[in-house]
């Protein structure tokens, strides 16, 4: 299976990826993203496979979490 490049962090300012952070308490991803690309002068959809991958982290640690508690 071939998997696309991933957003990275280090790829990102960190400014932006506060921004998105703030953005995303209050908005849609999709808009959220394009915010904050916007005022940082990133690509979107850099921005947004970031989130998608942060969200898919915690959701992983979350259901890690509940695999532990029924042990």
């Amino acid at each position: 299976m071939v998997e696309g490049h991933k957003a990275q962090e280090d790829d990102l300012p960190a400014d932006a990826l506060r921004t998105l952070a703030l953005l995303q308490a209050e908005l849609p991803l999709k808009k959220a993203a394009a915010l904050a690309a916007e005022i940082h002068g990133v690509k979107k959809n850099a921005l947004y496979k970031y989130a998608l991958e942060q969200q898919g982290r915690v959701i992983t640690g979350v259901a890690a979490g509940i695999a532990l508690q029924r042990l």
